[in-house]
């Protein structure tokens, strides 16, 4: 299975390879959902959702815009375009909104006296 992160507006890409026989452990945000493409089906996926897929996949990166400038800067970034037989998995959660989701929960301010250690 291989994995990487966003490639454009301030995320560096990051690629692992992980192979051989046995269970691999993954984190993912929120829910993880898994898609599995057969012989020459095509799917898109957003690379800022995308966790893994099958090594012997085809894959493209291509821009989710027309041009490279416009995804940098509407945020939009990098898709991923993979042709079967295989499978992707991506999350359901990007980092911002999981963000958003736990803000609610953390103090907005220290309470006098308390520092921080």
């Amino acid at each position: 299975m291989q994995s990487f992160g966003k490639i454009c507006c301030g995320e560096p890409p990051v690629m692992l390879q992980a192979y051989g026989v046995g269970r691999i452990v993954c984190n993912a945000y929120g829910a993880m959902m898994h898609y599995d493409l057969g012989e020459g089906e095509r799917k898109t996926f957003d690379n800022g959702m995308l966790v893994a897929w099958s090594g012997d996949m085809e894959c493209s990166l291509e821009d989710a815009s027309p041009s490279w400038i416009t995804s940098c800067i509407s945020g939009e970034g990098m898709v991923c375009k993979f042709m079967g037989p295989g499978t992707a998995y991506v999350h359901t959660r990007t980092v911002g909104s999981l963000a958003s989701a736990i803000a609610k929960f953390l103090p907005t301010q220290m309470p006098k006296g308390k520092g921080w250690g």
